[in-house]
């Protein structure tokens, strides 16, 4: 009976621990269109402009200004900031301006006319092809954005680490376009060119 017992758990167990993951990422991705929604009534009420990350770590997380983060600012503009809190990320603080409170960078640079320009100083109209804009996307930086510590997923050295939020979701992650579209990548699949080539 036991053997029997042990080959069935066997056997189910691997389909419903896929099934949890499914399942977190269907969430995931309705926290990061939430998210969107915010981001957007963000820009209404600042004619046009995408939030003011402060990157600065020492500063804005060991001060508690969580506010100062892209994610603060976009917060009042949400029904509840647990969206903010990726069902899959087992490493939350759990209330907001937590050391780390949010499951989701922000994507603090844009490659447009031939350059590095951060969002955080751009009106949307100043974005070309917004619906290949990265904004939010799956991660465990502490401070908050994706500000180039190897954990952009178009970088070989985000592939390898599976702390840094890119592998969360069945070694893969979600992502927020500037367009308010969710997309899911899966990491093996996501292009690996030179940041100055790189194109969704």
């Amino acid at each position: 009976m036991v053997a029997v017992i042990t080959i069935l758990v066997g056997i189910t167990l691997p389909a419903l621990l896929q099934a949890l993951s499914a399942g977190h990422s269907t969430r995931c991705q309705s926290n990061l269109r939430q998210i969107g929604a915010g981001l957007v009534g963000y820009t209404q009420a600042y004619r046009g402009f995408l939030p003011l990350h402060n990157d600065n770590e020492p500063v804005v997380i060991d001060a508690g200004k969580w506010w100062l983060t892209a994610q603060g600012l976009v917060v009042p503009f949400l029904r509840d900031f647990h969206v903010f809190q990726c069902p899959g990320d087992s490493g939350l603080a759990g209330q907001l301006g937590g050391p780390r409170w949010s499951s989701y960078g922000w994507n603090t640079n844009y490659y447009i006319e031939g350059k590095w320009e951060p969002p955080m100083y751009r009106n949307l109209s100043q974005v070309t092809e917004p619906s290949k804009r990265i904004t939010f996307l799956d991660h465990t930086e502490r401070d908050g954005g994706v500000d180039g510590n190897s954990d952009r997923p178009y970088q070989s050295a985000a592939r390898t680490n599976p702390n840094l939020g890119l592998q969360r979701h069945n070694t893969g992650f979600n992502a927020l376009f500037l367009d308010s579209h969710v997309e899911y990548h899966k990491i093996s699949l996501t292009p690996t060119t030179s940041e100055e080539n790189f194109d969704w």
